[in-house]
């Protein structure tokens, strides 16, 4: 009876021998668990990102779907949160995976169809809307605007960053679009949409999924928009007498210099459209202007009566009953101290660029001449008429 007591006793010790062995071995095992966490202040992040162009001036005939305006926006390596991953098998990491999203979002453009369509949203400018786009992971990730859905950006395995210390970083641009007529007004920056970047594991992670950082944005770009008034002009050619000129040898009469003068017009500030160099706002770095593109008039000119010669910028006289046979009048571009100015190519266009900071008067230097078209000049009136017509771009 002793005997058997005694054994029962010791195999009692070996069970709760094994349930202490068993015990620790889960210990252990849970101690190296697959799980995630911030780094001491590295995270989660909200920054608040300003709109650095303080002003833009939009031209009245910029086309619908244009892009008006960007700005680029990036993170400083000392501001990029930081994740601490460990894993139960250095040799089988598990995938940190990052997405982006927007959220806070005002409406949609109504029955918007063109650029970013479906993830460009209004903004308090009328005309004006804007799309967040991916400037960052994997070549099927770049270029894409964000909407709710969570966009994949790229996934590394846990153990890449050697210490197991994971860095997170978001890059994206703000593209504004002209969505239709545009009044001028202030984008309000608090109003755009918010960015969120999420991180989660490609299996279950203690952890994860949690959101990294969050960026909001602050400030105005103030638009303007508008156009100019453009009086009409009445340019006095002068009388020639046709012993002196039309005789064979002389087939002009000096060039008279005029001016097509816009009045009242807006400041022109010009736009930052370029997409390898627009304003840029990095995160905890350095802001930079980006390259500024001028404003443009560009005009056209229709003869009322017709052209004889459209290439060279000669238009035909009115046909009155008195009106002299055989000349008719050559429009060019170019200033009073400008003793070749260029034809005018009725066929086309003549584009100047404008940079103002303020509102004002701007002139386009014309000169017009006689030109004789024809082998014999009959003497009489010589008048004619043309529309001028300018685009703001």
């Amino acid at each position: 009876m002793k005997s058997t007591e005694k054994a029962d006793k010791n195999k009692i010790k070996n069970i709760f021998s094994y349930a202490i062995a068993l015990s620790l071995g889960l210990m252990a095992f849970a101690a190296h668990a697959d799980d995630c966490d911030f780094a001491t202040g590295q995270g989660p992040l909200v920054y608040t990102v300003p709109l650095t162009t303080p002003n833009i001036t939009i031209g009245a005939d910029v086309p619908v779907d244009t892009i008006v305006h960007r700005q680029r926006i990036t993170t400083d390596g000392s501001r990029t949160p930081y994740l601490i991953c460990h894993t139960t098998n250095s040799a089988l990491p598990f995938d940190i995976e990052q997405y982006v999203h927007v959220t806070n979002t005002p409406g949609l453009v109504p029955g918007w169809g063109g650029k970013y369509a479906g993830k460009l949203y209004v903004t308090s400018v009328p005309g004006i809307g804007v799309a967040v786009v991916n400037d960052d992971g994997t070549s099927a990730s770049v270029g894409q605007p964000l909407d709710f859905t969570p966009l994949f950006k790229w996934s590394y395995p846990s153990t890449q960053f050697g210490a197991a210390s994971v860095m997170i970083r978001n890059n994206f641009t703000l593209v504004f679009v002209k969505t239709g007529p545009i009044a001028g007004g202030l984008i309000n920056g608090a109003q755009l949409p918010t960015v969120v970047l999420d991180v989660k594991g490609s299996r279950s992670v203690t952890g994860l999924p949690r959101e990294t950082y969050r960026e909001n944005f602050s400030g105005s770009i103030n638009v303007i928009a508008g156009t100019c008034k453009t009086p009409d002009v009445t340019v006095p050619l002068g009388s020639y007498s046709m012993d002196k000129y039309f005789n064979g040898s002389v087939k002009t009469t000096p060039w008279k210099p005029f001016n097509i003068t816009l009045t009242d017009c807006p400041a022109f500030y010009g736009t930052y459209t370029n997409s390898s160099n627009s304003p840029g706002f990095s995160v905890g770095g350095a802001q930079t202007p980006g390259l500024r593109g001028l404003n443009r008039f560009v005009m056209n000119i229709s003869p009322t009566f017709g052209a004889i010669d459209a290439l060279k910028g000669i238009i035909k006289l009115d046909g009155a009953d008195d009106s002299a046979r055989g000349i008719g009048i050559q429009l060019a571009t170019g200033d009073a101290s400008n003793s070749s100015p260029v034809p005018f190519n009725l066929g086309g266009a003549y584009e100047t660029r404008v940079d103002s900071g303020a509102p004002g008067t701007h002139t386009i230097p014309m000169q017009a001449r006689y030109y004789q078209t024809e082998t014999r000049v009959t003497p009489g009136t010589a008048n004619s008429k043309a529309v001028f017509t300018i685009n703001y771009h």
